[in-house]
């Protein structure tokens, strides 16, 4: 069986009073959809997962679509 999710590159952001995430683009081969996956660094808890509505590569530092 095949993967239906793969993920790119972490990234850490920093919220409100100290507040960390850890977030990285994602893509579902079920909805051929990209994501923006958002969790908590030490639980790894998802926080919030953002639907792109389209599918763009995942690249390495970053990635840019029209």
């Amino acid at each position: 069986a095949s993967a239906t999710e793969v993920f790119g590159e972490m990234v850490f952001a920093f919220g409100q009073e100290g507040t960390e995430y850890m977030m990285n683009l994602g893509y579902d081969s079920r909805r051929d959809e990209t994501f923006l996956d958002v969790r908590q660094p030490v639980t790894l808890k998802p926080v919030a997962r953002v639907w792109m509505g389209r599918y763009f590569p995942l690249g390495f530092h970053g990635s840019f679509v029209n």
